[in-house]
């Protein structure tokens, strides 16, 4: 786990920006604006989407799998909406998890993000959670 103010790198994709974690700073609005704007929709052939994530605790980028991928039990976690990790335990590659528990997101942080990944696929995350079965 890396320290605070020091950069984890994401060996298994060189194409990825590094973790960048911060010491005690909250993202600016331009930082959040910005991460909305660069923003390209990244979607694989297998639906899998790779989007931003800035917290108080610094930023990275996650790649979220396509929900018709994700456990029934990842998807009741989600729309249970009280422990992310277990989301994000059950739903993403060790590597992504690793950066999720890192930079910890809070309530409107994991909005920001999930505005981001519905931009990205075309799929609002409320309409997601409202069609489990």
């Amino acid at each position: 786990m890396a320290a605070r103010g020091a950069a984890a790198t994401q060996p298994s994709d060189e194409s990825r920006p590094q973790l960048q974690l911060a010491a005690d700073a909250e993202p600016s609005d331009a930082e959040r604006l910005a991460a909305d704007a660069t923003s390209v929709e990244r979607v694989d052939a297998n639906g899998a989407c790779l989007v931003p994530l800035v917290t108080a605790n610094g930023k990275g980028e996650i790649r979220i799998p396509a929900p018709r991928k994700w456990r029934a039990t990842a998807k009741n976690a989600l729309f249970a909406q009280d422990n992310p990790l277990a989301w994000a335990a059950k739903t993403l590659s060790t590597e992504d998890f690793v950066t999720f528990a890192q930079l910890d997101p809070n309530e409107e942080e994991l909005d920001v993000m999930w505005r981001e990944w519905g931009r990205a696929t075309g799929e609002a995350i409320a309409d997601f959670l409202a069609s489990r079965g």
